[in-house]
């Protein structure tokens, strides 16, 4: 930060803000009125874990060193970094806003924190801050520590931030990692998810589960079959809509499977694992035409040549497995858990044989 757009001082705790645009709140306003400062940080104390941080305050006093990263904001200042710190301060100073806390053990446990506090030779009135003139300024020096650094957001906040970054600056994926040290591959593909996320919400798709679960929507359409099955292309990841027009209707598709839908129909897949199974399906129309009708991913996979590769894979894996086995029996005669055991696995055998060879007896 150069001299002529940043300055240390100190300022009221008063007069400090919350920040309503925090990547640390959720996007949606019906989850938390970012207009009150109140219930930004009733919010936050009911996320974070804000009492470890008042704890070291009435233990210590606050850390000069842990400066607070503050814009002006219409005679007051809003706190673009630091605001759990913050918050922590409001719960130990504020008793109105204690109040407000529904629960009486954690009003309790708020109330002996701020008198601990006031006991205490600790002066909180006052705080070290960084001040420049606008919340762009300090858009690199939050990328370094929230998606790059140590102290990183959630996948969702981490994608919201970058995409900020590149639409208030206009800057290219490349100028954006370079900003924050991070690659070109990897903001894109953040940002590329997050546009998607916002085109279905723009269009009222069931987002709220993608939302939270960022991270497994994220994987899901970094995929190159998912980004087929979207009509995504190159050219179209840079665009502020990823996905075509013609293609919304698969978005909530691909919702649905991952997440379940607003109308109570359950996902398709039980764990991010099976993400690449749904993958597969996605790539062969008549393994998706079974899955649209009976939303069972075994049933779509067993119909898929996805499908058939996989368990060619798993049993060829079994008889290397075997053929070791096999090569030690000899030293095992008699002994009954490993003659348990190689039961269970002949019988295991004869299922899937069986199972195999009546399929293709059904067969016209």
């Amino acid at each position: 930060m150069s001299a002529e757009t940043a300055r240390r001082t100190t300022l009221l705790l008063k007069d400090l803000l919350l920040d309503p645009e925090n990547p640390r709140l959720p996007p949606d306003a019906t989850v938390v009125d970012t207009t009150s400062q109140h219930a930004i940080a009733l919010y936050m104390e009911t996320a974070y874990r804000l009492e470890e941080i008042a704890e070291s305050i009435v233990e210590r006093g606050y850390d000069p060193a842990e400066l607070l990263w503050v814009v002006p904001t219409n005679g007051q200042y809003t706190v673009v970094e630091g605001n759990r710190r913050l918050a922590a301060l409001q719960f130990l100073t504020d008793l109105r806003l204690r109040e407000k806390i529904e629960k009486p053990q954690r009003r309790g446990l708020w109330d002996e924190l701020a008198e601990r506090l006031r006991r205490s030779p600790h002066d909180v009135s006052q705080l070290p801050v960084v001040v420049r003139d606008s919340r762009e300024k300090f858009l690199d020096h939050l990328g370094f520590r929230h998606v790059s650094g140590v102290l990183k957001w959630t996948a969702e906040a981490k994608a919201r931030y970058l995409t900020q970054l590149i639409e208030s600056e206009e800057l290219d994926f490349a100028a954006a990692a370079k900003r924050i040290g991070s690659t070109t591959p990897a903001v894109r593909r953040q940002v590329e998810a997050y546009r998607i996320l916002r085109q279905a919400k723009a269009a009222d798709m069931h987002t709220d589960p993608a939302e939270r679960w960022f991270g497994l929507f994220y994987t899901a359409v970094s995929r190159p079959q998912f980004r087929r099955f979207l009509s995504i292309n190159d050219e179209a990841g840079s665009s502020a809509h990823p996905v075509p027009a013609k293609a919304l209707a698969q978005l909530e598709e691909c919702l649905g499977w991952l997440f379940g839908t607003a109308e109570g129909k359950r996902r398709v897949i039980s764990d991010s694992r099976q993400i690449g199974d749904l993958a597969l399906i996605m790539d062969e129309p008549d393994a998706t035409a079974v899955l649209r009708e009976t939303r069972s991913l075994s049933d779509a996979l067993a119909v898929s040549k996805g499908g058939k590769q996989q368990i060619l894979v798993a049993l060829r894996a079994a008889r290397e497995q075997l053929y070791v086995a096999n090569g030690r029996a000899f030293e095992y005669k008699g002994d009954e858990e490993v003659i348990s055991v190689a039961q269970s696995v002949s019988d295991l055998v004869e299922r899937i044989v069986k199972e195999v060879a009546s399929a293709e007896d059904e067969s016209p």
